[in-house]
């Protein structure tokens, strides 16, 4: 079927008959991001990949805190004047490239689009056109893309130069009650791990989630700990700063209130010993971040209680994956999880030449990263480099 200028009618994909008309719309202004949260929210809930990091609040909150003015670029597809599919994007130089990259930046595991349940083909290739107009940029720069998600959809039937790079690994398990997933690891580790549950059930450990008005603080409270848990020793940089402080507290405020982040504080004896915030999509819950106090690791396999608590609030859910997220370290490796690869995908403009010779430097670059990580994996910065 031919593509029809904005606002034009077009057959029916079924029947043929002219009784479907397209639109599409470019958002530059944050006031305007802003009015669309309760558009946005029915688009995201009925995007079955949709992940917490394609939320309202989180994007949100990221744009004000890490964005800048004029850049913003979130892209819309209307049928029948119904939200169908959104890019959220905005605009940054690299070196001489200018690149739309998905809001949400580093601090997202999980970069992607929504692109709501019944919408085929045709909603895609519009979504591609409506991109493509947009002037003065290079490449499409989608930094963790997950396979079956709406950017890897939108890959399939992109018309112009399209380059997809292996990314981060993030590893998965399935949303099981702690004990089934036990009874899968080997006799001897499920032995162990039994009797670290049997002592963990008789620490005396509180556990309690936090109501929407008291995030700000127990996010603060959350990062405190994740500072004195890091304490001499390897930290990402970000997480200390104010910024990031900012952006957790406002959007997963506003996550909590609608089911889509759950923060927990872990009390022992009158103290806080631990915080953790997960992280709800719809279809898996994700570990996202953690604090504790250093000394609770002479009590208890900290490990061990958050993940226990996060796979219960996955089952109870009714969500089928939990996933770790970003990362590949030995206390994840210890349960066996599903290793799940995202994909880096570059996508070019109307300059497929510029669109190659970038494309080019990201492949290099990240062939030598890889090689770096093999070779020196205690380095921090190649730790923290296959995005940047």
């Amino acid at each position: 079927m031919s593509l029809l200028r904005r606002g034009d009618a077009a057959p029916d994909e079924e029947s043929g008959k002219l009784d479907c008309k397209w639109s599409s719309a470019v958002v530059v202004e944050e006031s305007a991001f802003s009015e669309l949260a309760l558009e946005w929210l029915e688009l995201y809930e009925s995007c079955p990949a949709a992940t917490p990091f394609q939320s309202h609040a989180w994007l949100e909150s990221w744009w004000r805190e890490y964005g800048k003015s004029g850049r913003l670029r979130v892209v819309l597809v209307r049928r029948n004047g119904r939200l169908v599919a959104a890019a959220p994007l905005y605009l940054r130089r690299r070196g001489a490239f200018v690149v739309l990259a998905p809001l949400g930046g580093a601090i997202s595991d999980y970069t992607d689009f929504l692109l709501r349940h019944d919408q085929g083909t045709e909603t895609l290739k519009r979504l591609a056109v409506a991109l493509r107009e947009q002037p003065k940029w290079h490449v499409l720069d989608i930094p963790e893309a997950r396979e079956g998600g709406a950017a890897c959809q939108l890959f399939d039937v992109w018309p112009g130069h399209r380059k997809s790079v292996a990314s981060s690994v993030c590893l998965e398990l399935p949303g099981w009650p702690i004990e089934d997933l036990v009874s899968t690891l080997p006799a001897s580790t499920a032995r162990k791990t039994r009797s670290k549950l049997r002592k963990l059930a008789v620490a005396g450990i509180l556990s309690h989630t936090v109501p929407p008005q008291s995030v700000p603080a127990g996010i603060a409270a959350m990062l405190n700990l994740h500072e004195e848990q890091w304490r001499g020793r390897d930290i990402n940089p970000e997480h200390l700063r104010p910024r990031f402080a900012r952006h957790l507290s406002v959007a997963v405020r506003g996550m909590v209130e609608l089911s889509q982040a759950v923060l927990t504080e872990h009390w022992l004896e009158g103290e806080l010993v631990a915080s953790d915030l997960a992280l709800v999509g719809n279809n898996s819950v994700g570990g996202f971040l953690y604090g504790m106090r250093p000394h609770l690791r002479q009590r208890v396999d900290v490990s061990l209680m958050l993940l226990r608590g996060k796979l219960s609030l996955t089952y109870e859910l009714g969500k089928p994956t939990f996933t770790f997220l970003r990362g590949q370290e030995p206390t994840k490796m210890r349960w066996r999880p599903i290793p799940v690869q995202n994909y880096r995908l570059l996508l070019a403009g109307s300059s497929s030449s510029s669109a190659a010779i970038y494309t080019s430097a990201v492949r290099s670059r990240a062939s030598a990263v890889a090689i770096a990580k093999r070779r020196f994996p205690w380095v921090p910065w190649i730790r923290r480099a296959q995005n940047s």
